[in-house]
């Protein structure tokens, strides 16, 4: 993996390679394993409706066309995931920390070195 390629993570690296761990775990702890814990317990999808979400730019009709689901149940799936991560799915703010968190398990998972 080359820091270039790394896009807007390479701001948690030092030009050493140092990450700042504590920080890291902090945010997905924050953003992924909750919904992972409540998809597991509710036996529901809701980590896999914010991913759909987000790489749909949080287009609503594009999520809503590719789980094959009503507006009114993304609108509710989306009220609950901001419930479960104490946040609003609807501020740029909140999706971008959330997106992090998604792009950061995804390179440690992919390099082997996941945070847990």
């Amino acid at each position: 993996m080359f820091y270039q390629n790394l896009g807007m993570i390479r701001y948690f690296f030092s030009h050493a390679g140092d990450l700042d761990y504590p920080f890291l775990e902090e945010l997905i702890g924050t953003y992924i394993t909750p919904l992972e814990d409540y998809d597991r317990k509710h036996h529901t999808e809701l980590l896999r409706t914010l991913k759909l979400y987000l790489s749909n730019n949080g287009s609503k009709k594009e999520t809503e066309r590719e789980l094959f689901i009503h507006k009114n149940t993304l609108r509710a799936r989306l009220s609950t995931i901001s419930k479960v991560l104490n946040c609003n799915v609807d501020l740029l703010e909140d999706l971008f920390e959330i997106q992090l968190a998604f792009r950061l398990k995804h390179l440690f998972e992919k390099d082997g070195n996941f945070i847990s």
